[in-house]
This record gives structure tokens, C-alpha cells and sequence, in this order.
């Protein structure tokens, strides 16, 4: 085998769901970018909702939105499906936020924001993330067979 049979191996294949819409080149970011651009993105959409979006003010949090200290969670819909089902990541309790903001843009490029009192979060919608339960991390997630519910039906303030 010589090398110009190996990259054979190497040929990924990268379809792309978002190709030819807004998100096309948000989908090839890495995951720090993706998550900087989303901040970005939400932010620049509540400001021209009217709200008042400013940096944030420690890094338990995102942007303070209408005075208050927000997380933001960003996430496209998992295959550009049209019943927004995604994933949010990395949701901790410990941080120093009082408000968080599920955004999710579903696979028709309609887009929901919805917005929980970090006290009224629906917790039992919630999986540990690193180190499963056992592990007494502050890191959880939302999976797709629960971001419909946490978007529409669980007492969240739609907000986009």
C-alpha cells in the first residue's frame, strides 16, 4: 500500500444539511467558534427585538440581557430535521448566571428562544453530560428527544 492508496481512509465525507442557507458556513465552525458566533447571533437578534444586550460581566455567563446575567444556548436542528430536535450542551447550575436562553433554529430556519429563571428550570428534561450521573459534575444536557419539550411546553417565556 503506498500513500495515495491510504487517503482512501482518510476521505471523509462532509454533507453539509445547512448547505445553501444562512447556516451553511456556521455548520463547518468548530465548536468555540460556533459557540461564539451563536452569542453573537442571539445577541444581535434581542437587540433588534428591542432588548438591551451588553457584554458579559464574568465568564459564568454569556451577555446580561435587560439587566439580567443570561446564558445563551445555541443549537441547529440535528440533521436539519423540521421538528426541533437538537442538543444543548453544557448547561451547569454552578455558574454565575440567573437567566438562560435555549435558541434553536429547526431545519426550516425558523428559529425559538425560549427562556428560563435559572430556579424554574425543568431539571428532570436534563442528562449529565461528562461523567454521567454518578459523577457529581455541574454538567448536563439537553438531548433531542427532549429540546421539543423544553422549547414549547415546559413554562419557558418564548422570547424569539
Amino acid at each position: 500500500m503506498n500513500v495515495y492508496q491510504l487517503k482512501n481512509y482518510f476521505t471523509l465525507e462532509n454533507v453539509n444539511p445547512w448547505k445553501d442557507t444562512p447556516l451553511e458556513n456556521y455548520y463547518a465552525l468548530n465548536p468555540a467558534a460556533k459557540g461564539n458566533k451563536a452569542e453573537q447571533i442571539v445577541a444581535d437578534i434581542l437587540s433588534s427585538l428591542g432588548h438591551k444586550v451588553s457584554g458579559r460581566t464574568g465568564s459564568g455567563h454569556d451577555r446580561i440581557v435587560d439587566g439580567i446575567k443570561t446564558e445563551i444556548k445555541f443549537a441547529t436542528a440535528i440533521g436539519r430535521n423540521t421538528d426541533w430536535q437538537c442538543i444543548y450542551n453544557h448547561i451547569g447550575f454552578e455558574k454565575d448566571w440567573e437567566q438562560i436562553l435555549l435558541v434553536c433554529v429547526n431545519g426550516d430556519c425558523e428559529i425559538r428562544g425560549t427562556l428560563y429563571k435559572k430556579e424554574d428550570f425543568p431539571k428532570d428534561l436534563l442528562d449529565h453530560q461528562q461523567g454521567g450521573k454518578d459523577s457529581g459534575n455541574d454538567d448536563y444536557m439537553v438531548n433531542i428527544e427532549n429540546s421539543k419539550e423544553i422549547l414549547f411546553n415546559r413554562g419557558g417565556s418564548p422570547l424569539l
